[in-house]
């Protein structure tokens, strides 16, 4: 460490522990302050900074301290090594010191400090953070080196002037019991003259330390947030809201693009010790996390909304807590599913306030590893491949899902399941009250001739098929269509048609596929939606109803008349909506299929 003696005002170098030391906390004037290249040159006093070095030392001489330390001539900025090391160093030799004296150039001496500092300059910039909260002994000084007092006195005028709570300030309270957030948000509304000092200036309150990287730009502030993960578990990290306008995009990275975003952060608390948050960690594939989610009520008219699968549901990460009128509630952020096991962050949508209550009603998912994506380089459609050509199942009365295979494939968010590989099966368990019965039925889900093949029966029936289908699968389980039709062949006598027969009299339960689209992230994004027909036949066929989920889609969609299938291979889809099938109708058949449209039609 480089101090300056104070009766020689010249420079003496120690190894290891220095003698006791004061050290000066103030803001720089441009062009103004004594460097260390200067301290050797002959015209050193032409400098106003100057009178900042010989004050310093005056006052550490009255104080019965031999040496000074000050920022702006104790590095030599031009050695890139010695630069990192004192910046990685300074939060710890701010902590040493025996007094730290402020010297507030814009406070008049004509102003009474408690009013004063709130618009001294002192407050707003980043590298005084530290030196603030550091010493353990804080002087203030005024434009005339007039002592004002110390930060013992002024704890509550500092808080308001700076958001630091008072127990940091007092050193009752170690800045480790806070939380990122809260300690992010002290910085949030400070400024530095490099843009990488935003980050560098924070390294002895997020107790981290990284190389310095001047030029890389806003990556600083990332690679800060990547080495608080790799040492923390808050939660926290991710309580921030959006102010740039790059993050106000469709999307953004889980972590925050500059302190700033961070400034509604200070009442925000660590939800658990950090033994027992759950762990998270930076992957090549994004963040990875194995906490469950939470999933919230939508109010999306466009998705189912009931079921034990949780359709129609926004997927909540708990991030932290707070306490709001004397009730704690919890913290937690928006995601949106892209993928199988795969998020992204949505920052439209702000940090979010949750009660107790309302957490215990939401449903969560399965435990398990899933990801978010950090690397928003990515083309955009590589984003939302999975979005596309998948299984839409729109809202209806009474048919609900009960289970999806693969688990790990279904969107609560768009009650829609991605497009698996062609070899993989898409099953699917609804249950749906058909007459005055509640019945279960599956419906599995192959792709091919180049489009979508469904059929469906009964769970009840068939046993064996349904319990191997769904029954002790892990989430990310698949099940493919070779091994499925080896060991039940019977599956190639099934059709998109299921006949029943309950209390209420006889059904038909038909199912088919139609195309899709759904806005988002401002895409297109096009897929296939799953639809359900069920038709009661009377004895002499003469009278036909829907009892259930339409034939036709949410919105103004106009009813299709496509006749309903005999076999499965009348439903495969070749990219395009489900064609007419082509068959010979009886009379009977035709006057039934006549009141079924012309009710439909009604309805609509």
């Amino acid at each position: 460490m480089r101090l300056i003696n104070a009766n020689t005002l010249r420079f003496e170098d120690f190894v290891g522990d220095p003698p006791p030391y004061l050290i000066l906390s103030h803001t720089w004037e441009p062009n103004e302050e004594v460097t260390f290249q200067d301290m050797s040159h002959p015209y050193l006093p032409t400098k106003r900074g100057y009178s900042k070095i010989t004050e310093t030392c005056r006052l550490a001489l009255e104080k019965g301290i031999g040496y000074a330390w000050i920022d702006t001539c104790c590095i030599d900025k031009s050695s890139s090594a010695e630069l990192s090391e004192s910046i990685n160093s300074m939060f710890k030799w701010y902590q040493r010191a025996e007094i730290c004296v402020v010297y507030l150039a814009d406070l008049k001496c004509t102003v009474e400090f408690e009013q004063g500092i709130k618009d001294c300059r002192w407050v707003t910039r980043g590298w005084t953070l530290q030196e603030l909260i550091a010493p353990k002994h804080l002087e203030f000084y005024d434009e005339e080196w007039t002592f004002r007092g110390n930060k013992f006195k002024y704890c509550g005028d500092l808080w308001k002037a700076t958001g630091v709570p008072e127990g940091v300030l007092r050193m009752e309270m170690k800045v480790s019991n806070y939380s990122v957030a809260q300690r992010m948000s002290w910085a949030s509304k400070r400024t530095t003259t490099r843009l990488e000092d935003e980050s560098y200036c924070l390294f002895g309150i997020l107790e981290v330390n990284i190389p310095l990287m001047y030029g890389e730009g806003d990556m600083a502030f990332c690679r800060l947030q990547e080495e608080v993960i790799k040492r923390n578990n808050d939660y926290s990290i991710f309580a921030w809201n959006p102010t740039s306008n790059e993050n106000l995009h469709r999307y953004c990275s889980m972590l925050a693009s500059s302190p700033s975003d961070f400034k509604d952060g200070g009442n925000i608390l660590v939800a658990n010790i950090s033994s027992l948050n759950p762990e998270f960690a930076l992957t090549n594939k994004g963040l990875q996390f194995e906490e469950a989610l939470h999933l919230a009520p939508t109010t999306d008219t466009s998705v189912c909304t009931t079921g034990p699968q949780g359709q129609g549901a926004e997927y909540i990460l708990m991030v932290g807590a707070v306490w709001a009128g004397g009730e704690h509630r919890e913290v937690g952020i928006k995601l949106t599913k892209v993928g199988p096991s795969l998020f992204l962050r949505v920052p439209s949508i702000k940090i979010r306030q949750v009660s107790a209550r309302d957490i215990k009603s939401w449903a969560r998912t399965r435990r398990g590893r899933w990801y978010v994506v950090n690397n928003l380089r990515l083309n955009t459609l590589t984003l939302f491949e999975f979005l596309r050509s998948g299984i839409h199942v729109p809202p209806g009365h009474g048919f609900q899902i009960m289970k999806t295979i693969p688990w790990e494939y279904w969107n609560h968010e768009n009650s829609a399941q991605f497009l698996t590989p062609t070899t993989n099966v898409n099953a699917f368990s609804f249950r749906a009250r058909i007459g005055m019965e509640h019945v279960d039925f599956t419906v599995l889900v192959e792709y091919a001739n180049d489009g979508f093949l469904p059929i469906i029966f009964e769970s009840t029936k068939r046993p064996a098929i349904a319990n191997y289908i769904f029954q002790n699968r892990a989430s990310d389980d698949v099940l493919l269509w070779e091994s499925l039709k080896r060991d039940y062949p019977e599956l190639a006598n099934l059709s998109a048609t299921s006949e029943i027969s309950v209390k209420g009299g006889q059904f038909r339960v038909m199912v088919r596929m139609s195309t899709w689209k759904k806005d988002a992230f401002g895409l297109t994004i096009k897929g296939y939606s799953l639809k359900f027909e069920v038709v009661k036949a009377s004895d002499h066929h003469s009278n036909a109803c829907i009892l259930d989920q339409s034939h036709f889609s949410h919105g103004a969609e106009k009813h299709e008349r496509s006749e309903p299938p005999t076999s499965k291979r009348d439903w495969v889809i070749e990219g395009k909506p489900p064609h007419t099938v082509s068959k010979t109708w009886n009379d009977q058949e035709r006057i039934s299929l006549s009141r079924l449209f012309e009710r439909v039609e009604e309805a609509t």
